[in-house]
């Protein structure tokens, strides 16, 4: 079985291994995205370089996009290039913010997805508190400006968004971590040819949420920093709060990203500072 595990940037083979006694998965790295090898850790703003990647996500295409950060852009890669060490991105959206945002600029961009019934991407611009979307996802060219905008004001001022990080879609519903109103905000974004979709809250959080994942059955599962809840059916017009909360300060560390097998509905954690995949 292989996966790309969010901001890694690695493919990775599994295999089961005896450690004292136990049959455990290990995970082996088999291709790299970002560095010549596997030792290397240089930042940097190429074509084939990164500085702080946030997030992946893989395309039905076995296209890819990458949140590189702190280059504030998100890059694609096509299946011959990120499936090879040195690769180059095909295409590069977004660029260093100067003055006042525009449609074609980003600040510290992280959450990704992607909608393959519409070919369309949404981007969490999360310093300029806005998601962006650029339709044509597939095939849209460098330097090409979104296609519109959720949650800022003029200037990016926040307005419906704080800090957005993490996005999930599911069916026409986009969900957005709002992290710094400490929300959980639903778009409906079955027709954005019109005025910017108005959120609809439906969860209020005790700590920020930081990242979003659905299951095969629908649910929603919630990364904060050092717990994940799990909302069963956050399709549910009211606030009804978590079904489920998962994990503890005991197990996680500053963790940072979480992702699930579509085909096993394994929950896979990068849990950051135990530095480890759980």
């Amino acid at each position: 079985m292989k996966l790309v595990v969010l901001a890694l940037l690695i493919w990775l083979q599994s295999t089961r291994t005896q450690f004292c006694g136990e049959n455990q998965t290990v995970w082996n790295p088999s291709i790299l995205v970002g560095q010549s090898d596997f030792t290397t850790g240089t930042s940097g703003a190429t074509l084939r370089s990164f500085t702080n990647p946030s997030e992946i996500i893989r395309l039905p295409t076995n296209q890819i996009y990458v949140s590189d950060t702190s280059n504030d852009r998100v890059l694609r890669f096509g299946r011959a290039e990120w499936a090879s060490i040195k690769g180059i991105a095909e295409s590069e959206l977004g660029q260093s913010q100067v003055g006042i945002c525009t449609s074609s600029t980003m600040k510290g961009p992280t959450g990704l997805a992607y909608d393959p019934i519409a070919d369309r991407l949404f981007v969490a611009d999360t310093l300029n508190n806005r998601i962006l979307w650029f339709d044509s996802g597939t095939t849209v060219s460098t330097g090409s400006p979104s296609d519109g905008m959720i949650g800022a004001g003029a200037l990016c001022i926040a307005l419906d968004l704080t800090g957005p990080v993490g996005l999930a879609l599911l069916s026409n519903f986009l969900y957005v971590a709002d992290s710094y109103n400490y929300r959980l905000v639903r778009y409906d974004v079955s027709s954005l040819s019109g005025p910017p979709p108005t959120p609809f809250s439906f969860s209020t959080a005790p700590d920020i949420p930081l990242k979003l994942s659905f299951n095969l059955y629908g649910g929603l599962f919630v990364l904060f920093s050092s717990y994940i809840s799990v909302y069963s059916d956050p399709t549910t017009p009211v606030d009804l709060g978590p079904t489920l909360n998962i994990y503890s300060n005991a197990m996680l560390n500053n963790a940072n990203g979480i992702a699930i097998d579509k085909i096993t509905d394994t929950l896979l954690v990068s849990d950051t500072a135990n530095n480890r995949i759980s």
